[in-house]
């Protein structure tokens, strides 16, 4: 008897140990507009803003746009725009998920050039692992883009992953292996995001006229090869 009753109490423990696994577990991916960070096993971080539609899809069918912010920028920086500023002009931003990104800073930096630096490129890809698995995506409508300083971020960081994204978006800047603080004269100063339309010409001198900033998301997406 007393044997029957320990293998009966064992039995309760390991049910009430599987209810508690389930529901730390099995819990639905957030929705809506939050912010978090994510840590990965070899000792980076990434803090990032999601925006994802209330209501997920069965399938996997949404897009993915991951943004890249300019030098002193955070994850907050290109989320509302231009990220959903695109989507509600297209009338598509239900059919995606945004996540603006944020470099870890000058801690760890080698280069000392700004924001997103090489140290940033894995706990990047790692967020967009993450996204991948979390949400219903659809792998072929998958986007980058930057401003600036994470111009030059998207423009380093898609030769490395070519085969995962759609399009590539550098706004005001770009990355060049030759380009460093010396070499560009001071950076950040000299910035292409200075660079503005007056009377159809391009020149250094800021006007009410600027360029129309826009990305057509609608029919893009990465063919099979």
């Amino acid at each position: 008897m007393p044997i029957r009753k320990f293998h009966v109490h064992i039995l309760a423990i390991a049910l009430v140990l599987t209810g508690l696994s389930s529901t730390s577990f099995g819990a639905p991916p957030k929705t809506g507009t939050f912010t978090d960070t994510l840590k990965f096993g070899n000792g980076t971080s990434m803090t990032f803003k999601a925006r994802v539609p209330m209501e997920l899809p069965k399938e996997k069918t949404l897009g993915l746009i991951l943004a890249f912010h300019p030098h002193g920028g955070n994850e907050n920086s290109m989320v509302n725009w231009p990220s959903k500023a695109f989507l509600e002009r297209q009338g598509i931003l239900d059919n995606y998920v945004i996540i603006g990104l944020k470099s870890r800073g000058p801690k760890g930096y080698k280069e000392h050039l700004g924001d997103w630096e090489k140290a940033d490129h894995a706990p990047s890809f790692n967020t967009f692992q993450w996204a991948m698995k979390t949400y219903p995506i659809d792998p072929r409508r998958v986007h980058i883009i930057g401003w600036s300083r994470g111009g030059f971020m998207t423009t380093r960081f898609i030769w490395d992953n070519l085969k995962h994204f759609a399009t590539v978006t550098a706004y005001a800047g770009a990355h060049s292996p030759g380009w460093t603080r010396k070499s560009l004269g001071g950076y950040p100063n000299q910035d292409w995001v200075k660079l503005k339309w007056k009377d159809g010409k391009i020149n250094g001198t800021w006007t009410g006229k600027g360029f129309e900033y826009s990305i057509d998301f609608r029919n893009k997406s990465l063919k099979a090869f």
